[in-house]
């Protein structure tokens, strides 16, 4: 990936991420620590990309 392409992501905090899922922080965790969401670490701090976020949704879709 080049820098120019990463460069643009609004990148979104936990809370933001959470509301967006309608979900508790306490739910988003428990999807962090199992793997099951997509997520950056940068150092401590844990941030979500938009558009991971919306095709973690699709995936999760069920019906038509």
């Amino acid at each position: 990936m080049k820098m120019q392409e990463t460069s643009s992501y609004n990148l979104l905090d936990k809370i933001e991420t959470a509301e967006r899922l309608r979900i508790s922080l306490r739910t988003l965790d428990n999807r962090i620590k199992a793997g099951t969401i997509p997520f950056v670490r940068l150092g401590k701090l844990v941030r979500f990309i938009p558009s991971d976020i919306e095709k973690f949704i699709e995936a999760h879709k069920i019906g038509g």
